[in-house]
């Protein structure tokens, strides 16, 4: 599947199916669970909104403000179709059931020291990310003494931890704010 709205691909993950395959079928159930857990906490960081793991009302609430979807482009009405079918699906509403109960140990951690461990995380990953892209201009300057493919290859790492660490930063954001006691 291709040519997705951001907000489409994260209601295919919210239904357990993974936007760059055709069939989630053959996927694992702990990847079909990863999958459905990206799936919600893209929509939060989408729209600001947190309907659990509701498909429908996701689905009905982007709908509604128009401003996600695109009723003419060809995947919404693909969508509307597996949200239909979710309500059968008990595979899906079994790792449903796994992730919500997960989610009620997370609210009590983040109730006891939780969310200062949490936050001191994010400090630490703030200090990586900040220590990461030193080291990439470091290299981009020469000044560490590598070749030029060298430092191409490692420039290049370093980005992509970079974002990762960025990406895992919005993630604690998105779970403090679904999480707060």
């Amino acid at each position: 599947m291709s040519q997705l709205y951001p907000a489409q691909e994260a209601m295919l993950s919210l239904l357990g199916l993974d936007p760059n395959l055709d069939t989630s079928h053959d996927v694992p159930f702990e990847d079909r669970k990863s999958i459905i857990r990206r799936g919600r906490l893209s929509l939060v960081l989408i729209t600001t909104e947190d309907y659990g793991y509701d498909v429908a009302a996701w689905h009905n609430a982007i709908l509604s403000t128009g401003t996600h979807y695109d009723w003419e482009h060809f995947a919404t009405a693909m969508i509307d179709k597996h949200v239909k079918a979710s309500t059968s699906d008990m595979v899906r509403a079994a790792i449903v059931a796994e992730l919500e109960a997960e989610e009620q140990g997370f609210k009590r951690f983040l109730a006891g020291s939780g969310a200062e461990f949490l936050l001191q995380t994010m400090q630490k990953l703030r200090e990586q990310n900040r220590e990461a892209l030193l080291q990439a201009e470091r290299l981009a300057h020469g000044s560490l003494g590598f070749t030029n493919q060298e430092q191409k290859i490692m420039i290049n790492h370093l980005l992509i931890i970079q974002r990762d660490m960025t990406t895992l930063i919005g993630f604690f954001r998105a779970w403090l704010k679904l999480n707060q006691p």
